[in-house]
Formats: structure tokens, C-alpha cells, sequence
């Protein structure tokens, strides 16, 4: 592997690169202008067909959008990974690591910000715990923050949800007094109206 590598499966759309190149390709808000690529990295993007007649495919030139000109930033950490990226006007572009120094960079547009969570998560439908239970076993907890941008116009603030997701249900986790995490039930209509208002403007 080089340090200029890309994949790209153009039956499912999944584009995956290294790390530096990865970090070339995304470097976040360098005033619109996008660093120009060198030739190792241009032939490894027309090798992947990621770059033909001169040109980026329209998604890998949205998610540089997004990078340079986010007005939030969106972090998703779940036990084993992590994923982060950058919300802009008109596309969301998520990087997942994928072990041996790979990155993987998931697009989508604003409006699927839930959706998108929701696979990399895991969640699906989950009964609501009735009042009062409280969670016998996490099988999975996951965090989700969104905040403005370096730079961006003004916006919302901080956004951030914890879950803690079992076969009895979701849990939302807040601080609590003298650093104890207070747990409450949550239906899964509540937490995705919650990740949908999370990429609000």
C-alpha cells in the first residue's frame, strides 16, 4: 500500500482511501480553495476512477465541500470505532477508519444526517422501557456531538446525545450530581426526532 491509495466500488458507491491521502483530500476550511493534488495522488484517483478528464466525481467534490466549508463538525464514537466528519449546506461527509490505515468517507446530504447514524450505530427499532426499569446490560453505547464549525457563520450551539442501547430499550445518559450519569428511558420515535433536529441549522 502506498500513501496514495484509493478504492472505489461503483456498484455500491463506497469510496475508500489512506490516511494521508484521505487527509489531503478533506483538509478542512482552507478559505474554498481546495490544496491541488500531486501526481502520485491524481493517478491514484484515476486508478480508483475517482477522477477522470481532469475532474473529481461529484460526490468525493461535495464532501470536499463540506470539509472546507462545514458550518458543523460531527463526531460519532461507539465501543471499537469512531467516526468524524463535517456537516455543510449541502452535504455530509463522514470518515471511518477501517483498519491498516484506511479510510472510509461516507456522503449523504443534510437531510439523512439520522439515517446515516442510525447504520453506523446500529439502531433499529427497540421497544420503549417502561418507567421506572432501569437497563440490566448495555449491548452497545454511543455518542453523537455536533458542533459549529471553526470559523462558520453563526449557527446553533453544541449538540450531543449519549445512548445506551439494550434489548429492553434505549436509555438517554446525562451528567449528573457529583459526576454520576443519570439514566432515562427513550423511545426510539424520541431519539430520532432528537438526531434529526441535530442537523438542523
Amino acid at each position: 500500500m502506498t500513501t496514495a491509495d484509493a478504492r472505489f466500488d461503483r456498484r455500491t458507491g463506497a469510496m475508500r482511501f489512506t490516511m494521508p491521502l484521505a487527509d489531503h483530500l478533506l483538509a478542512p476550511r482552507l478559505g474554498g480553495v481546495a490544496p491541488a493534488l500531486d501526481d502520485a495522488q491524481r493517478a491514484a484517483l484515476e486508478r480508483a476512477g475517482l477522477l477522470a478528464g481532469g475532474e473529481l466525481i461529484e460526490r468525493l467534490q461535495a464532501a470536499r465541500h463540506a470539509a472546507m466549508l462545514a458550518r458543523q463538525t460531527v463526531r460519532i464514537s461507539r465501543l471499537g470505532g469512531e467516526a468524524r466528519g463535517w456537516l455543510g449546506e449541502h452535504a455530509l461527509a463522514l470518515t471511518v477508519g477501517r483498519g491498516e490505515g484506511w479510510v472510509e468517507l461516507l456522503v449523504s446530504t443534510p437531510p439523512f444526517f439520522a439515517d446515516t447514524v442510525a447504520r453506523l450505530v446500529e439502531l433499529g427499532p427497540r421497544p420503549t422501557p417502561a418507567p421506572g426499569a432501569t437497563p440490566d446490560a448495555a449491548d452497545s453505547r454511543w455518542q453523537v456531538a455536533v458542533d459549529p464549525a471553526r470559523g462558520a457563520p453563526a449557527g446553533p450551539g453544541p449538540r450531543s446525545l449519549d445512548v445506551l442501547d439494550t434489548e429492553a430499550g434505549l436509555w438517554q445518559v446525562q451528567p449528573g450530581d457529583a459526576g454520576i450519569d443519570e439514566m432515562s428511558p427513550i423511545s426510539s420515535e424520541r431519539l430520532w426526532r432528537a438526531l434529526t433536529s441535530m442537523a438542523a441549522r
